[in-house]
This record gives C-alpha cells, sequence and structure tokens, in this order.
C-alpha cells in the first residue's frame, strides 16, 4: 500500500512523511499539480495527504477534485488545515472516508490517523 502526500513546501512535506514511514508503508511526496492525476492512478494507493500548501491550488479544490474520481471516492484523504472555518470544514464532511486536522497539530492525533487508515482500515471502510 503507498501513501501519497500532497504538500509543495518541501520541508513540510518531508516532516509528514517522517511521522509515517515508521509504519513501513510507501510514501511519495507530490509537490506539484501536473503529476497528481498520474500520481493517484497508482492501484496501490491507500491513503491521501493534503497539506496546507499547494501552489497552484486550493486544498478544497483539490479534495474536490480528488474525490470527484470514481476510483478515488473509498480512498481515505487526511486534510491538513491551517484555516479554522467552520464553512471548509462544513465542505469536508460531505466526502466519505475524509478527515481534518488543524495546523499545528499534535503528532499523536495525526498518528491515530494514520493508524486508523492504514493500519484498522477494514474497520472504516465499506
Amino acid at each position: 500500500m503507498r501513501v501519497l502526500i500532497l504538500e509543495s513546501q518541501l520541508d513540510r512535506a518531508q516532516l509528514i512523511k517522517s511521522l509515517i514511514e515508521p509504519y513501513h508503508y510507501k510514501v511519495n511526496i507530490c509537490d506539484s499539480t501536473d503529476e497528481i492525476d498520474f500520481q493517484l492512478k497508482d492501484p496501490t494507493l491507500g491513503l491521501v495527504v493534503i497539506g496546507p500548501t499547494m501552489k497552484s491550488i486550493k486544498g478544497l479544490e483539490l479534495l474536490t477534485s480528488i474525490k470527484s474520481k470514481p476510483r478515488m471516492e473509498n480512498v481515505p484523504v487526511i486534510y491538513i488545515s491551517n484555516n479554522q472555518s467552520i464553512e471548509a470544514r462544513r465542505q469536508l464532511n460531505q466526502y466519505k472516508n475524509t478527515e481534518f486536522i488543524l495546523e499545528p497539530f499534535k503528532i499523536k492525533n495525526f498518528k491515530h490517523l494514520i493508524e486508523k487508515w492504514l493500519n484498522f482500515r477494514s474497520l472504516y471502510l465499506n
């Protein structure tokens, strides 16, 4: 199984990657919108983490684009945001298997989400 991190700030993406690597999943970082579609076609994709900064596309637009693909509808997404907007949370609730975590976040809370969607995913996916 593979994890895809969508984040344009490389240092932030590396930090997220370092939190996931101990679980022994293959982690790819995608920092440009040009290669996102290619990365999403991988059949071994098990989780997508959307960071708060992507260069040319806003996080919610990116999430909408990802979840509009039939294959991606059930793939879990962890959406990291630096915006506390109630409207953003409301929009996220319309998508299946999508988690919201506000930055700055506690590492143990992020690890809990990783474990939920990677180690115990069969309990949560229908």
